[in-house]
């Protein structure tokens, strides 16, 4: 999924493109970086303070999951006799669920 400021930076040089003088040094990373703050300044403290917590929810799920598939990975490489090793890495699957199911109740 694409960020609010490379949306931006792709809109601005798609619409702008042709329309500004070259020796300008206009930059639309500038820009988008200017309308992103304005945008942010127009919402509450509830609505910034919700995104911030939508990013974060969706950063940790993200590294739940990456570690989750690790953990796949390793107990498909684990031999017959690692019923130890095996039991760890169930354990530690056990706990990626666990946290993705509290992360949902924020």
């Amino acid at each position: 999924m694409k960020d609010e400021k490379t949306i931006l930076v792709d809109l601005i040089q798609t619409s702008l493109a042709g329309k500004i003088d070259p020796s300008s040094n206009f930059n639309p990373q500038d820009f988008a970086d200017a309308i992103i703050t304005k945008l942010d300044l127009n919402r509450t403290l509830t609505e910034r303070t919700a995104k911030n917590v939508e990013e974060l929810i969706e950063s940790f799920t993200g590294m739940i999951n990456d570690i989750d598939s690790d953990m796949d990975i390793e107990l498909e490489q684990l031999g017959e006799d690692e019923v130890m090793v095996k039991n760890f890495v169930r354990g530690q699957k056990t706990v990626c669920e666990k946290l993705k199911d509290e992360i949902e109740k924020i």
